[in-house]
C-alpha cells in the first residue's frame, strides 16, 4: 500500500513539473476587449488595465512592460497613460518571446511582459503581416552551368584543348559565378502561413566549349543574363522562413562562334517555367526596425531546346540553379 501511494505521489510530481511551463505561459497570455475596458469606468487605458488586471502592471516596474500599439513599439507602461480607453479595440498580454519572434522593434533591456494594443482607428492585427527582404550575392550555380552541361551532351569538350600542339583557350568576357540581386515581399495570411512574391536578376554569366571536329575547330560561347520571378507559399519558423512555388525565367543570350567572342555575334531570348524554393534566415536586433538576413534561392527548370545563334546547333538546357545572398529584412 505504501509503495502504491509513493508511486502515485511521484507520478503527480512529474505531471506538475511537466505542466508548470504551460501554466506559466497561460498566466502570461490574456486579452481585454473594448467592452471590458468600458465596464471599468476609466477614461485612461492605464487605469482601466490596473483595475481589471493589476498583475499586468507590476508596481514600480513600468520598464518591465513593453507596449506596442498596432504592432509598433511605443515604450514602457507609462505610454498607457497617453491612450484614451474609448480609442482602444483590444489589449493582449504576451510573453517577451512573442516580441522577439514576431515584432520588428523591441526594447534592448530586460522586460518580462508585452502589451499589444489595437486601436479602433486601425484594423491591422498587432502581429506584423508584411516582410520585405532585399539581398545581393552570387549565383553559385547559374544558367551558364546548365549550358555547359548541354554542350557536353552535344559533344563539346573543355574550354582548354590541345590542337596541333597548341593550347587554345577561351577569353571569357564574363564570370561563371555572376552577381545576383533580388528581393521578396511576404504576406502572412494566417498563423505562420503566408504567400510571397520574389524575384532575382542575375548578371551576365559565361559559358563556352570546343568541339574536336575536322579543322578548323568548332567553338561556341555565350553570355546569358536572366530575370526570374516566383510565387511562393511560405511558412515562418522563428527566424527562418521557407517557401516553395512555381517560377518563371527570361534569359537574354549573346552567342558567338569564336573563342574571342567577337565573330558571328547574335542575340536571342528564351523563357521557361519551373519551380522555386527559398530560405530566408534573419537575426532580430533590439531597437532596430531592420534585420540582417541571408537568402538561399533555388530554382529548377525542365530541359528545353536552345538554339545557338552563332552555329545553329541546338542544346538541351535545364536543371537546378541556386543563388546565395546577404541583405536586410524589415516588417510592417
Amino acid at each position: 500500500m505504501t509503495r502504491i501511494t509513493l508511486r502515485r505521489a511521484l507520478l503527480g510530481a512529474l505531471t506538475l513539473f511537466a505542466l508548470a511551463p504551460v501554466a506559466v505561459h497561460a498566466q502570461m497570455v490574456g486579452r481585454l476587449q473594448d467592452r471590458d475596458l468600458a465596464a471599468s469606468g476609466s477614461t485612461i487605458l492605464y487605469d482601466a488595465i490596473a483595475s481589471i488586471h493589476p498583475e499586468w502592471l507590476p508596481a514600480g516596474g513600468a520598464n518591465r512592460v513593453a507596449v506596442f500599439v498596432n504592432g509598433t513599439y511605443r515604450g514602457d507602461a507609462s505610454e498607457l497613460r497617453k491612450i484614451p480607453t474609448d480609442s482602444v479595440a483590444s489589449v493582449r498580454l504576451q510573453t517577451p518571446g512573442y516580441a522577439t519572434e514576431y515584432l520588428r522593434r523591441y526594447p534592448a533591456g530586460t522586460f518580462d511582459r508585452v502589451l499589444l494594443v489595437a486601436t479602433r482607428s486601425s484594423t491591422l492585427s498587432p502581429r506584423e503581416r508584411f516582410t520585405v527582404s532585399v539581398h545581393a550575392g552570387m549565383s553559385v550555380s547559374s544558367i551558364s552551368s546548365l549550358v555547359e552541361r548541354g554542350m557536353e551532351k552535344a559533344g563539346y569538350e573543355d574550354p582548354f584543348v590541345r590542337y596541333r600542339d597548341v593550347i587554345v583557350a577561351f577569353k571569357s568576357p564574363a564570370t561563371t559565378v555572376p552577381l545576383a540581386v533580388g528581393g521578396t515581399i511576404n504576406y502572412r495570411m494566417r498563423g505562420r502561413w503566408g504567400m510571397a512574391l520574389t524575384g532575382l536578376h542575375t548578371r551576365a554569366a559565361w559559358a563556352g566549349r570546343f568541339k574536336p571536329v575536322a579543322p578548323p575547330l568548332k567553338a561556341v560561347s555565350t553570355t546569358a543574363t536572366t530575370s526570374e520571378g516566383a510565387v511562393l507559399i511560405t511558412a515562418d519558423q522563428s527566424v527562418f522562413r521557407v517557401g516553395v512555388g512555381p517560377a518563371f525565367q527570361r534569359a537574354d543570350w549573346e552567342w558567338a562562334s569564336a573563342p574571342c567572342q567577337c565573330e558571328d555575334l547574335s542575340a536571342t531570348r528564351t523563357s521557361a517555367f519551373g519551380a522555386a524554393g527559398e530560405i530566408v534566415a534573419s537575426i532580430p536586433l533590439p531597437r532596430v526596425p531592420v534585420r540582417p538576413s541571408m537568402r538561399v534561392f533555388g530554382r529548377y527548370y525542365p530541359d528545353q531546346e536552345i538554339e545557338a545563334g552563332a552555329t545553329g546547333e541546338r542544346f538541351q538546357v535545364g536543371g537546378f540553379t541556386m543563388a546565395i545572398g546577404l541583405g536586410l529584412s524589415t516588417h510592417f
